[in-house]
């Protein structure tokens, strides 16, 4: 009995060993990768007109040569030359008007007060061509100035001719006169106030009559010069 129920353990365990292992193995198999979905199609975008070339620049203008100036003003101005004897002179010129001009040089104009303001034009000898319509005198640094005037209209030469005086030999002339009257002044009342003898014929004491005689003729001297050298230190000017 004990043989029997052995013998049909071993032919039911020969019969189902087989099929355990083959499950086994089929368990141990990795399983194959899951199939992944095919990547969804991006639209296409719309057909995109082609590029057109781009258009060249627009062609320069042709260069025109440029007309020829018109002649310039200056050219119907006279040609100014100035010729004095002083080389520190100049040319001065002013933009006030030459009514304004006169009544300021006018010391019993009303409007005489009114200053005029002037401004180098050239140095003497200038040979520049100057314009007609505004008004000049000659004048400059140390310098008296002289009388305004205006020039001649017209392409053609102008001289500006005379004689500067100097500013410094004004000033000296004028004291020198100063001096000269005062000296005449003291000395002649001197003189006069004193009598050169008492009734009796005889000196009296005082000034020295002599010494007051030669500072009256010294006084007279450093008069007349004194007079003269503002006189001779004007300026006086042409034009020609």
């Amino acid at each position: 009995m004990r043989s029997f129920l052995l013998g049909l353990t071993l032919i039911l365990w020969g019969a189902l060993a087989p099929r355990q292992a083959h499950a086994q193995a089929q368990a141990a198999r990795p399983s194959p990768p899951a199939e992944t979905p095919p990547p969804a199609e991006t639209p296409k975008p719309a057909d995109t007109p082609p590029e057109l070339p781009a258009e060249p620049p627009p062609a320069a203008p042709p260069v025109v040569a440029p007309a020829p100036a018109p002649a310039r003003a200056e050219q119907k101005w006279p040609l100014v030359k100035v010729m004095v004897n002083n080389p520190r002179a100049e040319l001065q010129v002013t933009y006030a008007p030459w009514n304004q001009v006169l009544a300021q040089q006018n010391p019993d104009s009303a409007a005489a007060a009114t200053s005029v303001r002037w401004q180098s034009a050239c140095v003497a000898t200038c040979d520049e061509r100057k314009d007609p319509d505004m008004v000049y005198r000659i004048g400059g640094r140390g310098v008296v100035a002289s009388q305004a005037f205006r020039l001649p209209n017209g392409d053609r030469k102008v001289e500006v001719k005379g004689h500067v005086g100097a500013k410094g030999a004004r000033i000296a002339g004028m004291v020198m006169t100063g001096v000269g009257l005062g000296n005449l002044a003291i000395d002649g009342l001197l003189l006069a106030s004193t009598p050169s003898t008492n009734t009796y014929g005889n000196n009296t004491q005082g000034p020295d009559h002599d010494l007051l005689t030669i500072g009256l003729v010294i006084g007279g001297l450093l008069t007349v010069i004194g007079i003269s050298m503002p006189l001779a230190n004007g300026t006086d000017v042409k034009v020609e």
